[in-house]
């Protein structure tokens, strides 16, 4: 019997992977990938951030070229996430929130649930955790935390068997950010409302800390150990649904 038909059986592992950008989230993806493969597993990697997964960029290119709009030219910087105020109209905002809140119900609710089905392991960037981080810190007086729409998300999403949280200071992201030569750099003061929201989000039990201030290998070995003592704990099932605590 092939090992991936026993995994799927016993049912293969979905791993989440968010936190402060620059925090290392890429690297520490490709060691968890690695690692799912050493044990027998054939896992998937998923990229996603609210408004801008490969189905809206699909949407906007399709929207630039029936209204004639200028496409963003190859390799320039894009500027995201978007913000309230580059989106001055209450009614652009809802829809916009709203078409990105149901693009991520088809991606966490759906595509995941596809991909255990078939056997697969999952490794996703970017969670739950890290749209509601935008949210809180992009959109702070809509209130989308109270919209029926990420009520229904939050309930249907398929929930990780782990979510690390991979953290460091706002000064660190903005010397990693300098270092790389990224050209769209979020000042100190919003790199620091992300920190505190990504820690509040931990202290409710939805993520998992990791410092990412350490080596990468070091950070490796953590995730990666982690991973472990998840895999070889027997009967481990966490729920379906998501309670997620917002107060």
């Amino acid at each position: 019997m092939r090992s991936q038909d026993v995994h799927a059986r016993v049912r293969s592992p979905v791993i989440a992977i968010g936190g402060m950008d620059r925090a290392g989230k890429s690297t520490a993806r490709a060691a968890l990938m690695a690692h799912l493969e050493a044990r027998g597993y054939e896992p998937v990697y998923r990229w996603s951030r609210i408004g801008y997964t490969w189905r809206i960029e699909r949407a906007k290119r399709l929207l630039r070229r029936v209204w004639g709009g200028r496409a963003r030219h190859a390799g320039a910087a894009r500027s995201y996430p978007q913000r309230a105020e580059r989106m001055r109209s209450p009614w652009k905002r809802r829809l916009w929130t709203t078409l990105a809140l149901l693009d991520l119900f088809w991606e966490y609710g759906i595509t995941g649930r596809m991909f255990r089905a078939r056997g697969r392991a999952l490794v996703r960037d970017r969670w739950i955790c890290d749209a509601l981080v935008d949210f809180r810190v992009n959109f702070p007086d809509d209130r989308l935390e109270k919209r029926l729409v990420w009520r229904l998300l939050t309930k249907l999403a398929l929930r990780p068997d782990a979510s690390f949280l991979l953290l460091i200071s706002a000064d660190e992201s903005l010397r990693r950010a300098h270092e790389s030569g990224r050209r769209h750099v979020e000042p100190r003061e919003v790199l620091e409302a992300r920190l505190r929201e990504y820690r509040r989000i931990a202290a409710t039990g939805l993520g998992d800390v990791i410092d990412a201030a350490r080596p990468p290998e070091a950070i490796a070995k953590d995730l990666c150990d982690r991973l472990d003592a998840l895999l070889d704990r027997a009967g481990s099932s966490p729920p379906a649904e998501l309670a997620l605590r917002t107060k």
